[in-house]
Order: structure tokens, then C-alpha cells, then sequence
């Protein structure tokens, strides 16, 4: 029996290194067959259940960093100079809410409700501290657009008291497949503030919600001496927002003699807001923070290619995306915050631009930085945390190149926002369009969407940010991996290449 096994041992290593030699050169005929196959394999693993979305602090964060760093140091590419290895480590602070202090009660007729904070309530994460208290007032999906026709204010008196709104817009109205930046809810509470309110509270309709309800405690995070102020909707004013569950949301419209879904139904329908009254419901709510701070650690991932020029090589152009996102909750089904295209598409991006320029070197004149940053979500605290480095004496950032959500929408533009000047964008822009022949860009002074490149606004820095739009999956939980539209992501890739080619080779400022 010995004799024989000893006979086939050969066979069985030949056999193994027949198929591991097969599966190398079947991935290898892959990707040039189809050449979006990395991004591919980048994002099955960044929007992948098994780092549980991301979020900053977490083990998953961990490994989807371990993973970006891994692929820089086998792209060629090494740590910026003064760097021993890939990570920018920096430190958070991080607030939480302040269980004891915070709290909300509603009464109405049926009497008071049982509401409990991180159940069937939290304060909205952006939310200011501080008390507002009074009757509530259904103001539809709290939306004022003038060039929409929709004022769900109109005829109601919502002066000192509080707001009560449903996520979302009207699709009836509202019927493009992004949804607008009335839906977001920093965008509904500047509204009701700006209206006059005391308050808000949001509620999440049956047709955003199919899982269960989210109702983590979110935490504040601040980072000292950070380029970018913590959000708040409305500066230096107390306007305590919060979210109540379906259930109990339920209640106010059974006293109005109708239901949340006949509500939506008939407000998408032009029903005005204010024929729906919600009478003798008030609540008392307070907000507060924890007054000392824990300390974290975040990490950035970033990677450097010189430039060949002896006097541009000074002038470093940074390419970059933020690689956290929302992570996960309990629930029912899937709860998993994946963000595929918010933002492991622009990290794939970035992996795959230093891949690229990596053999290419020796076509740099302008040095060029791959970083990928945490903390965009909690406020963009990894891009400030990013330009708080020292750099070497005598170099400057040239120029940043933001990704971020570039796998979605293929039959919209690639938007590329300019926040600052640029004095040769346009003669850039038309030269990548020449070189790939792709004419289907826009690009725009400003934007209501808030990325990475803002930090370095901040620092009158010039800044191309690359976007291709919102979805109906943003910041849901199907911001999945499947989502991604693979042939044009690749296309936008390469004309991107084209972009930061052209950067790191041209004259920028004369």
C-alpha cells in the first residue's frame, strides 16, 4: 500500500501544478478578453458581505486596507518618500450620543407612546444638539423647489413647531432615475428650518424599507485642526432632527383617517401636504452629545511614483477615492451597507491608475500619489487628515483628481466638477477626448455633492473631481457589486488615464 502511494505522489503534484498553471493562464486570458476584468475583481472584494461595509474603526476597513495596500506594493509603486510602508495612520475623535441626555416623547390622542432611543428612534447624524418642543405638523416630504413646481410648505403654519416629513420625493415629480438633492435629509432640514420649524422628523415609508429599520446610534468623529468643518444643517443654530420608525409613525396617519401608503399615493399625485392635519400630537425632544471624546485610529493608504523632471518632479499630482463606507446593522435579510459604487468603484479606480502608470514611469515629468482615504463618510476627515502631512521641502501639490461613484448610471455623463481653477482644463479635457474618443463628459464649476476634493478647496488646491451621479441605490443597502456596469466603468477608467496623463506631462499653470 505504501509502495503505491508513494507511485502516485507524482501524478497527484503534476496534476496540482497542471491546474494551478491552467487557472493562472485562464485568469490571464481573462483579463485580456475582457479587459474590465480587474475592476471586476477589485470590487467583488471591496463590496463584498465579508467586510461588513467598511466603516471606519471596524475589522472590515481593516482588511478591504490590507487589500488596497497589497495591491500598490505588486503594482510597483512605493510609500511616499519619508514612509516606511503604504498607511498613513491618524487619529479621530469620536463623539457619541449622549443616551442619558437624549431623548423623545410623543402624546396624542391614543395617549403617549412608547419610544425608545436606538429602537424606534435616533437622532439623524447630522442632527444639532439642543430642545425643540411643540405640536406636530405633516409637511409631505418637506420639499421646496421652485423649479418644480412642489412646496410642500405652502399653506402650512410650521413657525415653532415641528416638522414631520417622509423620506424620499414625489416620483410623479421627481421621476429621474437619481434621485435629487431634495431627497437628502440635511437638504429637508435646512428646509424646515428655513421655513420657520423647531425641528424635524423624518420617516422612513414602507417603500424605503423592506429589512428592518436602521436605527444605530451614529457617531460624530472630528479631527483636529481638520481643513473641513463638521456638518451641520444649520451653523450655529439648535435644530435637534430625528427618525421614527414605520410603526410608530403609523399611529399619526391612523388618526388622520388614512395610511402611509394612501398618503404617498395621493401627495405624489399633486395632493397638497396641507390638506393632511395631524391634530393634538406634540412631542418634547432633546438632543446631546457626550462631553468627553474616545480616541481611534483611522488609517489612509497611499503610494508614490517620481516624476522624471528635475524641476516638475516637485509638483506631485494626487489621485485619490475614499475607501470607507456605512457598515452594517441588525436586521432581517441583508443589512449590509456594501458600497460597491459609493466608493469601491473609485477605490477600484485608483488601484487600477496606479497599476497603469506604474510601468510607465519613465513618461512622468510631475510625481504622481495614489492614496485612498477613510473618513469620507464621517465627514471627510481622511482627505484633511491627508494634507495635515508635512510634504518634502521645496514640493507642492499641483493637482487633485478625486473618484468617486463612477459605476453607476451608463446612460448619464461622467461629470468631472472643478471646484477651483484650472487655467488648461478645457485644452485637457478636449485633448482626452481626442486621444480615446469619447465625447460624452460634462464638467461643471460647482456641485452639490460633497467628496474628498473638497479638503484640498480648501486649500486652494485645483481639484477635478470624477462623478457619474446618484442612484436609487445610494446609500442603501443594494449599492452592490452585480450594480456595477463593468464595459463602461472601464471606458471611463480609460479616459480618466488620459486625463491625469495629460496632468502629469503638461503645463498647468502659464
Amino acid at each position: 500500500m505504501k509502495t503505491a502511494i508513494k507511485r502516485i505522489i507524482p501524478f497527484i503534484i503534476a496534476a496540482a501544478a497542471a491546474c494551478m498553471f491552467f487557472s493562472v493562464f485562464f485568469v490571464y486570458l481573462l483579463a485580456i478578453a475582457y479587459p474590465p476584468y480587474t475592476l471586476y475583481q477589485h470590487e467583488q472584494y471591496l463590496a463584498s458581505d465579508n467586510l461588513d461595509g467598511r466603516f471606519v474603526g471596524t475589522a472590515g476597513i481593516f482588511e478591504a486596507e490590507e487589500y488596497i495596500a497589497g495591491q500598490f506594493a505588486r503594482a510597483g509603486i512605493d510609500p511616499l518618500p519619508g514612509d516606511d510602508d503604504f498607511y498613513q495612520e491618524f487619529t479621530l475623535q469620536r463623539f457619541g450620543f449622549d443616551r442619558g441626555k437624549t431623548s423623545c416623547s410623543i402624546t396624542g390622542k391614543p395617549g403617549s407612546f412608547t419610544i425608545s432611543l436606538g429602537e424606534n428612534y435616533r437622532p439623524l447624524p447630522f442632527s444639532d444638539e439642543g430642545a425643540a418642543a411643540g405640536p406636530l405638523v405633516f409637511a409631505g416630504y418637506g420639499i421646496t423647489s421652485k423649479d418644480d413646481n412642489w412646496d410642500d410648505y405652502n399653506g402650512i403654519d410650521i413657525k415653532g413647531k415641528i416638522a414631520v416629513v417622509f423620506r424620499g420625493e414625489p416620483k410623479t415629480v421627481f421621476s429621474g432615475t437619481r434621485p435629487s438633492r431634495h431627497s437628502f435629509f440635511q437638504t429637508k432640514a435646512k428646509n424646515a428650518h428655513s421655513h420657520g420649524a423647531a425641528g424635524l422628523i423624518i420617516i422612513t415609508t414602507p417603500f424605503n424599507n423592506d429589512r428592518g429599520e436602521d436605527f444605530r446610534l451614529d457617531e460624530r468623529y472630528f479631527l483636529p485642526g481638520a481643513v473641513v468643518s463638521p456638518r451641520k444643517p444649520v451653523p450655529n443654530r439648535s435644530f435637534p432632527s430625528i427618525q421614527i420608525s414605520t410603526n410608530l409613525a403609523d399611529k399619526f396617519f391612523s388618526s388622520m383617517g388614512t395610511t402611509i401608503d394612501k398618503c404617498i399615493r395621493e401627495l405624489d399625485n399633486k395632493t397638497p401636504a396641507s390638506e393632511f392635519i395631524l391634530k393634538d400630537f406634540s412631542a418634547d425632544i432633546q438632543v446631546s452629545m457626550l462631553e468627553q471624546p474616545e480616541n481611534m485610529t483611522a488609517r489612509n493608504v497611499a503610494g508614490f511614483l517620481p516624476g522624471n523632471d528635475p524641476e516638475l518632479k516637485n509638483e506631485w499630482i494626487v489621485v485619490g477615492a475614499h475607501h470607507d463606507h456605512l457598515g452594517s446593522y441588525d436586521g432581517t435579510g441583508d443589512t449590509i451597507f456594501n458600497g460597491a459604487d459609493d466608493n469601491a468603484s473609485g477605490t477600484a479606480g485608483v488601484i487600477e491608475l496606479a497599476r497603469y502608470f506604474a510601468p510607465r514611469q519613465n513618461e512622468l515629468k510631475r510625481s504622481m500619489v495614489f492614496v485612498t482615504f477613510s473618513a469620507e463618510e464621517v465627514w471627510l476627515h481622511g482627505s484633511a487628515a491627508f494634507l495635515e502631512k508635512e510634504l518634502p521641502a521645496g514640493v507642492k501639490i499641483a493637482a487633485m483628481c478625486n473618484l468617486d461613484m463612477i459605476g453607476r448610471n451608463p446612460d448619464g455623463p461622467l461629470e468631472i466638477i472643478r471646484r477651483t481653477p484650472l487655467p488648461h482644463f478645457t485644452k485637457i479635457v478636449n485633448e482626452a477626448q481626442a486621444k480615446t474618443g469619447q465625447f460624452i463628459y460634462y464638467y461643471s464649476l460647482d456641485s452639490d455633492y460633497f467628496s474628498d476634493d473638497m479638503s484640498f478647496v480648501k486649500k486652494k488646491i485645483p481639484t477635478l473631481f470624477f462623478f457619474s451621479g446618484t442612484h436609487e441605490d445610494y446609500h442603501t443597502v443594494d449599492d452592490e457589486s452585480d450594480r456595477i456596469l463593468y464595459n463602461v466603468f472601464y471606458k471611463r477608467i480609460e479616459y480618466i488615464k488620459e486625463i491625469i496623463r495629460l496632468l502629469a506631462r503638461e503645463n498647468l499653470f502659464d
